[in-house]
């Protein structure tokens, strides 16, 4: 990206299931380190994040279905 001041690049790694962002990086040089940092951005916040796991069905719930 431009800005006024040069030159900009933007890492981003995207949910494909929910199509949002959910990790980026910004540098002024295109590095490997760039590359990455935004995977390792969104690992963290997924392990930061208060999952709360689904339900599990039990063997009979799934039989009577």
């Amino acid at each position: 990206m431009r800005t006024q001041e040069g030159w900009i690049y933007l890492s981003v790694v995207l949910d494909l299931f929910s199509s949002r962002v959910i990790g980026w990086a910004l540098d002024a040089l295109m590095t490997t380190d760039l590359a990455i940092r935004a995977p390792r951005q969104a690992i963290n916040r997924h392990k930061s994040a208060s999952c709360v796991p689904p339900p599990r069905r039990s063997r009979q719930s799934v039989l009577l279905r």
